[in-house]
């Protein structure tokens, strides 16, 4: 008999995501499933949230990915001089 669990992609994506304490991996994990909609519906804001927490808590990929929320205006109005200093931090 087979004991293992079939596990959904929501569910994988909140095992992965959430833990006892949300560090700034943790964060920048949460901000990719919504930016590309995994295990949730796709939201730039939501993204741009996770992705600023993470991002002021020195994540340099997070800080990157921000960068390209202002560039592109995901989740925020596109802004130029804001992207700049992200991609520049990152």
């Amino acid at each position: 008999m087979n004991n293992e669990k079939n596990i959904s992609k929501k569910d994988a994506c909140k095992l992965i995501c959430y833990g006892a304490t949300l560090d700034s991996e943790k964060l920048l994990k949460i901000g990719y499933c919504f930016y590309l909609g995994i295990a949730t519906k796709q939201d730039y804001t939501e993204a741009y949230k996770y992705y600023g927490m993470s991002a002021l808590m020195g994540n340099a990929e997070a800080q990157y990915r921000l960068g390209i929320c202002y560039q592109w205006g995901y989740g925020e109005p596109q802004d130029a001089e804001r992207a700049f200093y992200w991609y520049d931090k990152s």
